[in-house]
């Protein structure tokens, strides 16, 4: 019987080690906060946020673990010309830049997720296609405008 108690009490011991559930002073706290719209870019080894100016993003946060007390986190960014973000995580692309957007846990477990956002024009330039305001204009002066067919050139038609 003593072998029995012994045998159960190490058994519930390496149990309390192995799935850390002994230590009651986290329990249920923010362990980490990750964004689902976030994508992964090779040059900085990171992921990022990337949106359009006049574009607006609800962001959907990830808190884990899953059964976290307090799931209620709080959103920043420091250049508000750039873009900004609401209370409630509705994130608008003001210009074109980069800013940093900053989430952090507000359960007292100091969890706090940053991620760079990079906010493009989203009107299309034309050295952006390929060919300069010379080729457009040059395109513009040779329209040749037919009845026949309503096809034109690009440049033909602005």
């Amino acid at each position: 019987m003593k072998n029995r108690v012994i045998y159960t009490i190490l058994s519930l011991l390496s149990f309390c080690l192995l799935a850390g559930s002994c230590k009651d002073d986290g329990a249920g706290k923010v362990e980490k906060i990750s964004l689902l719209q976030t994508q992964y870019d090779p040059e900085g080894n990171e992921l990022v946020l990337r949106i359009m100016d006049n574009e607006v993003l609800q962001l959907i946060p990830l808190i884990f673990p899953v059964d976290a007390e307090n799931k209620s986190i709080t959103y920043e960014n420091a250049d508000h010309a750039v873009m900004e973000v609401s209370a409630d995580g509705l994130l608008t692309g003001k210009s074109p830049g980069e800013d940093i957007l900053t989430m952090r846990a507000t359960d007292g477990s100091g969890v706090v997720q940053s991620y760079k956002v990079y906010v493009k024009d989203h009107q299309i330039k034309t050295e952006d296609l390929g060919f300069s305001e010379e080729d457009y204009s040059r395109n513009r002066r040779n329209c040749r405008y037919s009845n026949q067919s309503s096809i034109y050139p690009v440049g033909c038609l602005g």
